[in-house]
């Protein structure tokens, strides 16, 4: 499966729905599929980048292995991250990831300030909060 078809699977402008995600899921076999699925967070549109992390999350369960390779890519989606639905699934799909140290004071400093900005949702700020300890046990190890 290509880019296009997954665009044309997971967009829809209803952020209430998952689209044909159930599709996605069970069609990506293979790294080479993965990482044009994975190439959809960066899209413009909302709906699509939300459907494509749930996806991404939901194979990563299965093959955490296809996410090594977007290690950085990631790092760098967690710095410019500004919709709150990539922002539940962001956290996610960083934990137990082999961070340097400097990676790690990142990762830990983004979610303090997602912990502590109020304008934050709800849900981003507990699971970042919940997140800073075991950050921060990691940094002090």
């Amino acid at each position: 499966m290509d880019k296009g078809t997954f665009t044309t699977l997971l967009l829809g402008k209803d952020l209430r729905t998952l689209g044909q995600n159930r599709i996605v899921v069970q069609t990506v076999r293979d790294q080479r599929n993965f990482d044009e699925l994975f190439s959809l967070i960066f899209h413009h549109e909302r709906s699509l980048v939300m459907r494509a992390v749930d996806a991404i999350e939901k194979i990563t369960s299965r093959h955490p292995e296809f996410l090594a390779p977007h290690k950085l890519q990631l790092l760098s989606v967690l710095r410019s991250a500004d919709h709150k639905e990539l922002n539940w699934h962001l956290r996610h799909l960083l934990t137990g990831k082999n961070f340097r140290l400097a990676e790690l004071k990142d990762v830990w400093q983004m979610l303090a300030y997602w912990a502590l900005n109020k304008n934050e949702s709800k849900i981003v700020r507990v699971n970042a909060l919940q997140d800073c300890l075991s950050y921060l046990k990691l940094i002090l190890d």
